[in-house]
């Protein structure tokens, strides 16, 4: 308060007292509201994917193609600055061959994805292997309350954690995989989620999220509910973050840290997981450590260094790891020890950008090659084109013995892919 105003506030202070006066508050205002709005959004995006197989014992011996048309609808309500609602359902139509939306060689479309549900909204039309499937989900369905440093979300809802981009450590809740075109919208869980917000610059988060194989009816086990809890707070320009979770029975710890020097931004995520008892392995790790800048306003440059401690060394191991349960869950989708990410993005016009990614398994060696391009051909529509090349050694047929009855002998992880190509075309309203 200013001189001036503690003066006045003496004189008020000495004046003789005037009686009592009953105060007088304003009247409600009859016509105020607590503001409502309501808001409709979604996309239809279509995709082309063509599978180019080479001379193999395991693959087909012919080029194969798959069409898929997605189309997605999200309404929300706020009320005030409390309350949030939100619901969205998909509709995803496949063409050629099964409906699932996973292409040959993990190539994933990103589309028309599912996650384990408490509660059934999935529904399915037409044969599943037929030439045509038909499948729709209620992906969001979620009520928000914001409170005073506080916001408690229920219901089915995208559950992330980590800063990795290729690779994912800390990502336990029905993750991406590198190898997926679309990932613009993550499949929903069902989950309760409390957020808590003790500082302007740190956060608490906890999570618990169904996990299971059958719905709420099932008869739930431990087993089906992923717990987390993950706490971060903001030292200068870092970030730090710890996490635990309880995953299918394991216990797993992790840190995360994001930063930056100058115009480069660093962050790493370390998980550490001990898996339970009747699986019978050892503790392992998994790490990444990444970078990303712009060496100019039109050039983007990422990298990752990736490692995970249980992963096959040699290439006739990779397929124990990826049979394993983990891999069938979708915790895990590549088998080796270490492996670099790398993606170089640069503008052509405003409109037109291209993209160079690969991911390498570092022991084998093999990789896999990704060309890509967009082009924004108006306000809310954009046409994307790219293709998966794998460069490795291919599978060779070989004789089974009594301690390998496989008839394939596998060279290299991404040799066993064949090349694919995709076409999208998406537009928003």
């Amino acid at each position: 308060m200013t001189a001036r105003g503690w003066a006045l506030v003496g004189l008020l202070a000495a004046a003789p007292r005037a009686a009592a006066e009953p105060s007088i508050e304003p009247p409600a205002d009859p016509d105020r509201r607590v503001p409502v709005s309501f808001d409709a959004t979604g996309h239809l995006k279509s995709f082309a994917v063509a599978t180019f197989p080479y001379d193999s014992p395991i693959l087909p011996a012919d080029p194969t193609g798959q069409g898929f048309v997605d189309g997605r609808l999200t309404l929300s309500l706020d009320v005030g600055e409390v309350f949030h609602f939100e619901i969205a359902h998909a509709i995803t139509a496949f063409l050629g061959g099964s409906g699932n939306p996973l292409g040959t060689g993990g190539l994933s479309t990103g589309v028309g994805l599912t996650a384990p549900e408490a509660l059934p909204l999935t529904w399915t039309a037409f044969d599943e292997d037929g030439p045509f499937h038909l499948r729709g989900r209620t992906d969001r369905l979620v009520f928000v309350v914001h409170g005073p440093k506080i916001d408690v979300a229920v219901g089915r809802q995208p559950v992330s954690f980590g800063n990795g981009r290729f690779f994912t450590p800390l990502d336990l809740v029905s993750p991406f995989t590198p190898a997926t075109i679309d990932t613009e919208y993550k499949p929903g869980v069902d989950a309760v989620r409390v957020d808590v917000f003790p500082t302007f610059s740190s956060s608490i988060t906890a999570v618990a999220a169904f996990s299971g194989d059958e719905g709420w009816t099932g008869g739930w086990t431990e087993r089906d509910v992923t717990v987390a809890l993950h706490g971060q707070g903001t030292v200068g320009v870092t970030d730090l973050g710890a996490m635990y979770a309880f995953v299918e029975g394991d216990h797993v710890v992790g840190v995360t840290v994001a930063s930056g020097v100058g115009p480069v931004g660093l962050f790493g995520d370390v998980a550490v997981t001990v898996p339970r008892e009747d699986l019978e392995d050892d503790p392992f790790v998994r790490a990444v450590v990444g970078l990303d800048g712009r060496p100019s306003s039109t050039t983007m440059v990422s990298g990752e260094l990736y490692v995970q401690s249980f992963g096959s060394v040699r290439a006739t191991d990779l397929l124990d790891t990826l049979s394993g349960e983990r891999a069938r869950r979708g915790e895990i989708w590549l088998a080796g020890l270490a492996y670099l990410g790398l993606t170089v993005s640069q503008e052509i016009t405003p409109l037109v950008s291209v993209s160079l990614t690969t991911l390498t398994n570092l022991t084998e060696p093999s990789s896999l090659i990704v060309p890509g391009l967009s082009w924004s051909v108006a306000a809310n529509a954009d046409v994307l084109a790219g293709a998966y090349i794998p460069v490795g050694t291919r599978p060779e047929n070989r004789t089974p013995t009594l301690d390998n009855l496989l008839p394939v002998a596998f060279r290299s992880e991404f040799g066993t892919y064949p090349a694919s190509a995709y076409l999208q075309v998406r537009a928003y309203f």
